[in-house]
């Protein structure tokens, strides 16, 4: 009994130090562990620079965010120009803290066709002696962007409503030449006559009018 006794003893250990042998033979691995990596979306960066971009012929909606999941909460019209920092994802990011996608802008300034001053002042004189209307952008009143917006309009060019929004659809230039936007801050608006003088619709009780330009004149845009 001794000797069997012993050579059960023996044989009970080598097959549990078989055990661990097995688990380092080929084809025998051990269960992978559970992945503690976590999958984040990308962040979205913006660039410091400030460029300059303009509406393609589509137009622009105008987002909460940069992406098409975000919601509407504007529109600008072909050709208008803006101003921003481009995002990571190619957004253009306004002023505002509004969004266009860069798809539909470009970096060319739209031409201006055969627009010329002696056109738009042509345009111009037609309203003059129409009554200042607030609200107004029709031949039945203007105030001084409906009026301005309207005569562009008749040529052919979309200008946007407020006196704010035509001054950032405009290029800045440093002297006026005929058929100019002439700007008082964001409150007043006239179209550049020469030789120091605009049409412009003023105030109430005043109509359309060929003034003399008074003093206060904060910049000038050109049309296109």
């Amino acid at each position: 009994m001794t000797r069997y006794a012993a050579r059960m003893t023996t044989a009970l250990l080598a097959a549990l130090l078989a055990v661990p042998l097995l688990a380092a033979t080929p084809g025998h691995t051990a269960p992978a562990k559970p992945s503690s990596s976590v999958v984040t979306a990308p962040q979205i960066t913006q660039s410091s620079t400030t460029v300059t971009r303009y509406v393609r012929s589509s137009g622009a909606n105008v987002r909460s965010g940069p992406s098409t999941g975000y919601r509407i909460v504007d529109y600008y019209a072909p050709g208008t120009r803006l101003t921003g920092v481009l995002t990571s994802n190619g957004w253009l990011k306004l002023a505002s803290g509004r969004y266009v996608s860069g798809a539909v802008l470009t970096t060319s300034a739209p031409s201006s066709g055969s627009l010329s001053g002696t056109a738009i002042i042509n345009e111009a004189k037609k309203y003059v002696g129409i009554m200042y209307r607030y609200g107004g952008n029709t031949p039945a009143g203007f105030d001084c962007s409906g009026y301005t917006q309207y005569v562009f309009g008749q040529l052919g060019e979309t200008l946007p409503r407020t006196v704010s929004g035509q001054r950032t659809a405009t290029t800045r230039v440093s002297s006026p030449r005929v058929g100019d936007l002439v700007f008082w801050g964001t409150g007043h608006v006239a179209i550049y006559a020469g030789n120091g003088y605009i049409y412009d619709s003023g105030k109430p009780g005043l109509p359309v009018q060929k003034r003399k330009m008074f003093s206060g004149v904060t910049g000038y845009g050109r049309v296109g």
